[in-house]
């Protein structure tokens, strides 16, 4: 067999040729990321925020049996991104729930430190009620409003 030796230059180990490989993935990938975003297929913060509205609706407070609950109701069910809650002063055992149909709630928050101030809970999802309870029985529930936003 007649073998002709190859320049240094050429020479590639078996273990360099799979780091190239996988550099050459990589660099693709990169390059492939780069021209999607400058493309703008995918949407900025800010026109992600130009899309959501606040929801109006009613304030209403209640209880769950002897849990002190505030309710947001809307006329018609609504997709609602998040919701701010306003309380004047910190508050302990505070849980968010979304109406998904007759007497069936989700439970989406439970909150196991205090919040205070405006706190943001992210939703994602459909409903036509929004319910802050708090977990402490015989307690107020201390909310002094509920803001939605979304579409």
């Amino acid at each position: 067999m007649y073998k002709t030796k190859m320049p240094a230059v050429f020479r590639i180990s078996a273990d360099g040729m799979k780091s190239l490989i996988k550099s050459r993935k990589y660099f693709l990938l990169c390059i492939t990321v780069v021209v999607v975003a400058s493309s703008g297929c995918i949407p900025s913060s800010s026109q992600l925020s130009q899309t959501e509205k606040k929801l109006e609706g009613v304030l209403d407070f209640g209880a769950v049996g002897t849990l002190p609950a505030c309710y947001l109701i809307f006329n018609e069910p609504h997709f609602v991104n998040r919701i701010v809650i306003h309380t004047k002063f910190p508050v302990k055992g505070i849980g968010v729930y979304i109406s998904t149909g007759k007497d069936l709630w989700y439970h989406v928050k439970q909150f196991k430190r205090p919040i205070s101030g405006a706190t943001n809970v992210k939703i994602g999802r459909k409903t036509d009620i929004i319910r802050v309870t708090r977990n402490i029985p015989a307690a107020p529930v201390a909310v002094e409003s509920i803001e939605a936003f979304g579409n």
